[in-house]
């Protein structure tokens, strides 16, 4: 018999976790296609527009990110041209940086990832570049800002 405390499972820490308005497409391209194109934090009784979607971002101690949203606040064409494949395309890299709430910097990477959908929530996960950590707050001040980097 195998004892839970003898098990060595190692899951992912929770490094941030905010709300966020998500607007899907390529920065590149005016937020057209595939990907990542806007993560604006929600702060306060703050509503995104309507072409953004809200979802809890985490940052896990992994290198990955996960966003999570509410199935029922997706509208279906938004469904249907985004999370009804098996798999979420990101066409080029996405970066967002928060000098002032959250200090925080991450990029997401291209590349294709798993859609989890479960009966209200649809989940992806996405690998980080490695060489963006989050930034001390010490260290700036400034504007929330976020930019596309282009591989």
């Amino acid at each position: 018999m195998v004892h839970a405390n003898n098990l060595n499972l190692k899951y992912p820490k929770i490094k941030n976790q905010f709300l966020a308005a998500i607007e899907f497409g390529m920065p590149s391209k005016e937020c057209r296609n595939f990907g990542i194109c806007q993560i604006n934090p929600i702060r306060g009784m703050a509503f995104p527009e309507k072409k953004k979607r809200k979802a809890i971002v985490t940052l896990l101690d992994n290198n990955q990110l996960e966003m999570s949203f509410l199935k029922a606040s997706i509208p279906s064409k938004d469904y249907q041209n985004f999370l009804a494949k098996k798999d979420f395309l990101v066409e080029e890299s996405y970066t967002f940086r928060d000098k002032v709430k959250l200090a925080l910097s991450f990029r997401i990477l291209p590349g294709r990832y798993s859609i989890n959908e479960q009966s209200s929530l649809i989940s992806i996960t996405f690998q980080l570049d490695k060489k963006y950590f989050p930034i001390n707050p010490l260290l700036f001040s400034g504007f929330l800002t976020s930019k596309t980097d282009q591989n």
